[in-house]
């Protein structure tokens, strides 16, 4: 590389190893983003990246030019990707990029982790991906500051670390935190191998790594893999640290109510499984209030449905609609309705939120920080502020409905359905069908009505947080579907399936995420904790505004509101009419339907006819990966030998190739090799150092004997000038095995392992060192696609081209010296 000082080999491995640490640490963007499509569009990215990187870098002497190039790479590349169209038209193909970023951001802020992976999403998460590939590769290589290289992986790390409500998982930082390592370690061993060889005060007659460095490696490894085990280990005994940015396990439930407990998150719909399950039922929210029936206290409402899940829409938003100043009035609420003044008391414990849980709907909030309200949903959302430790007060409306009020309701204003009623295209067919089939005809309330009894009394569904599916995806459409069919499910799958069936009836309707009332204390004053979690429907009547709805039968809890449940007989067109001699028929029947407790549900019931048994497919692929990983090296190794075999046409090459194996095998069993060592010199110290016995002599000397022969002796000579007590043993070739070579490297090999423990055979044989040279070779001789005119790149060739002259110059045993280094990966 002239001025730049590095070697070809050396500037590949730096450039293969800032490559695989960049993508290490985009796994840590994997809980944000639904799929793994955005991965491989970023491998890609960062692929080109590190080979454009790889030959400017043989092709120009400055680093500045390297890195013009390497960005202009990059941008081609995402262009190539998400603009092909356009990659023609200059400034509008940037133009075509910029608009996929917005829509991409805008996502982002309107939908929970984890975001769904549209083309704008991928773009964002790609394309910082590859300019996070593109500052390492510049720092580590064109720069050779590995260590500064880290500050974009930490920058990467801490995104998804920062908007995760439980922080990551550790295994993520592992993750990353290897990959870092590897970046320093490609790095380390060229410095340190270019002071020339280790001095060591190991006993130089015993065989092990033979550079050098062997006491360094081991050391830096120990150091390595001690410090990324404090890093993990020492959060999670500390007091006080379990919500760092290694985040823990993901339960977000908390641990007690101490100073060092775990601060308890409600993440909009995601989280509603995870909290419904939490071990303990921690108190996390205090109340006062003068309505003599509290309604559920609500979080945030979830208007947007775009197939995959429901998510609030925050783009209505403005800095200057503060909660303090009063909140605009109840979309469609007018003067008949009744609606009395009341207010509420609220003091929040270890629950940190971004959303203000609130009675609806709320007038004015006297509340500390920043918090702004959207005026559709009245959503109360914080800048920059949260919901932990807060106590603010709350003046709001205690709505009452009649149910002739909502029966005679006109049809919703054309912006209101424009925005209620969306869908995606593609919808279960089993989801307007079946909303058809029980809602009938009448008004949209008596549809509504049938709905949620249907659900909620006759229909059949038991509640349950044992449903198949995820808290990830239990309100997209497939889940609707899937629990229309099983019949098994808790708050979210009743509440979405309402809400979307409503909207197939042509009902507005969206999801509302907050708590049941709670238990009211001794003191008069209601608590809540984090089994009160729920999830409901609103649908919306014009003049009437946005009622709740309660479609989920869970034990007693979740009680529909009065206007959800009329008397018999007051409606011209009964919704409550009997369908079937299990129907209910009055509102008290109800009410005892709704306190019946949860009946477990066989392991058969309700399971889709013809369906096969409920596959783990992600744990088996987590096994077959595990299991992948685990024979990878000894399989490595052993398709690395069969390839040197094959190749091996001529008896030089299957010479070099058992001397190879040789070295490789001795290598494994923990051995030195050493590469000032002449052949006889191998013989004459594994011959004193081993008991080989006589079997093992006679294979070492035909090895000996063969690859001398290979490299210095004119054809079918037997190399001169051995020593007397070995020239019996050099020209013994009678007692050949009928394997030849490839035996007599066994028989060698065996016999050294006899005088090893077993644990070091078991490791040589399945956990061979050698695979991670071979690794490191083939990546980095696959991404080399221009070599400068006299570099190495075939280890047989070159040995086969050394001369058989005695003595070797200076410059040619440098010079196999470094493609030696060059073949073990070092």
């Amino acid at each position: 590389m002239g001025g730049m000082g590095m070697r070809p080999m050396a500037d590949e491995r730096m450039a293969v190893a800032g490559a695989l640490a960049t993508l290490l640490a985009a796994l840590t963007l994997s809980p944000l983003i639904s799929g793994f499509t955005w991965l491989v569009v970023a491998g890609v990215i960062v692929v080109t990246v590190m080979v454009s990187g790889i030959i400017a870098r043989h092709l120009l002497n400055r680093p500045d030019a390297v890195g013009v190039l390497q960005l202009l790479v990059l941008l081609v590349t995402l262009e190539v990707l998400f603009a092909r169209s356009r990659l023609l038209d200059g400034p509008g193909a940037i133009t075509a990029l910029t608009d996929l970023l917005r829509a991409g951001m805008q996502v982002t802020r309107n939908q929970a982790a984890p975001v769904e992976a549209s083309q704008g999403v991928i773009l964002l998460a790609a394309g910082g991906t590859g300019i996070v590939g593109f500052l390492v590769d510049v720092v580590a290589c064109s720069l050779r500051q590995p260590a500064l290289g880290g500050l974009p992986l930490l920058a990467m790390y801490c995104v998804p670390a920062a908007l995760l409500p439980d922080g990551l998982p550790w295994y993520y930082f592992a993750g990353a935190a290897a990959g870092f390592l590897l970046l320093l370690a490609a790095d380390s061993g060229e410095r340190v191998q270019a002071w020339g060889r280790v001095l060591s005060a190991q006993n130089p007659r015993r065989f092990g790594t033979g550079d050098g460095l062997s006491g360094l490696g081991h050391g830096g490894r120990r150091a390595g893999i001690a410090a990324m085990l404090a890093a993990v280990l020492i959060p999670a005994m500390m007091p006080g640290l379990g919500n760092q940015i290694i985040g823990g396990s993901g339960a977000g439930e908390g641990t007690g109510d101490g100073a060092g407990a775990s601060i308890t998150r409600i993440n909009p719909i995601l989280d509603l499984r995870r909290d419904l399950t939490a071990g303990r039922d921690t108190n996390i929210i205090w109340y006062q209030t003068n309505v003599s029936d509290p309604q559920p206290l609500r979080i945030v409402t979830a208007d947007t449905f775009n197939g995959q899940r429901w998510a609030p829409n925050t783009s209505r938003v403005s800095l200057s609609n503060r909660v303090q100043e009063g909140l605009s009035a109840a979309p469609g609420l007018s003067g008949d309705v009744s609606a009395e003044p009341r207010t509420t008391r609220v003091q929040i414990g270890r629950l940190r939120q971004t959303y203000l849980p609130l009675p609806y709907p709320a007038t004015k909030v006297d509340v500390s920080g920043d918090w702004l309200y959207d005026p559709s949903t009245l959503n109360v959302i914080g800048r920059g502020a949260t919901t932990l430790n807060q106590s603010y007060t709350v003046e709001h409306l205690d709505v009452e409905p009649s149910a002739q009020q909502l029966a005679s309701a006109p049809s919703a204003s054309a912006n209101v359905s424009s925005i209620y009623l969306s869908l995606p295209d593609q919808m279960p067919p089993i989801i307007r069908s079946t909303a058809q089939e029980v809602a009938k005809t009448g008004t949209q309330y008596q549809q509504a009505i049938r709905l949620q009894r249907w659900l909620r009394d006759t229909g059949g569904f038991r509640y349950s947080t044992d449903a198949p599916g995820s808290s990830q995806d239990d309100s997209s459409a497939n889940a609707i579907a899937a629990f229309l069919e099983e019949k098994s499910g808790y708050c979210v799958h009743f509440a979405s399936a309402m809400a979307v069936m409503a909207r197939s009836l042509n009902i507005p309707a969206r999801v509302a995420i907050g708590f049941l009332p709670g238990d009211r204390l001794p003191d008069g004053r209601m608590v809540i904790s984090v089994h009160d979690a729920h999830a409901w429907p609103e649908l919306y009547f014009e003049t009437v505004g946005w009622v709740r709805f309660e479609p989920t039968p869970r034990a007693g809890e979740a009680t529909p509101p009065a206007w959800a449940v009329p008397p018999s007989g007051t409606l011209p067109e009964d919704p409550l009419e009997p369908e079937s001699a299990d129907a209910t028929s009055s509102a008290d029947a109800s009410a005892t339907a709704s306190a019946r407790p949860s009946v477990p549900r066989p392991a058969d019931q309700g399971a889709k006819p013809g369906s096969g048994p409920n596959v783990p497919w992600r744990l088996i692929l987590v096994v077959l990966v595990v299991a992948g990983l685990a024979i990878s090296p000894w399989l490595t190794a052993r398709l690395s030998s069969a390839r040197r075999w094959s190749s091996a046409s001529t008896p030089a090459a299957r010479a070099e190739a058992a001397w190879e194996e040789l070295r490789l095998g001795i290598q494994d069993l923990g051995g030195i090799w050493a590469w000032t060592w002449t052949p006889r010199g191998v013989q004459q110290r594994l011959a004193g150092e081993y008991d080989l016995g006589d079997a093992g002599t006679r294979a070492l000397g035909r090895l000996v004997t063969a690859i001398e022969s290979a490299r210095y002796a004119p054809p079918g000579e037997v190399a001169a000038g051995a020593p007397p007590e070995l020239s019996a043993t050099l020209s013994d070739t009678s007692a050949a095995p009928p394997g030849g070579l490839r035996d007599d490297v066994q028989t060698v090999l065996d016999a050294i392992g006899a005088t090893m423990s077993r644990g070091r055979r078991l490791r040589a044989r399945f956990l061979p060192s050698s695979a991670g040279a071979v690794l490191s070779s083939g990546l980095t001789s696959v991404l080399t696609l221009h070599r400068r005119p006299g570099s190495r790149s075939d280890p047989d060739a070159e040995s086969v081209a050394a001369t058989g002259k005695d003595t070797i110059s200076n410059e040619s045993r440098e010079g196999s010296r470094e493609g030696s280094r060059e073949r073990s990966g070092v």
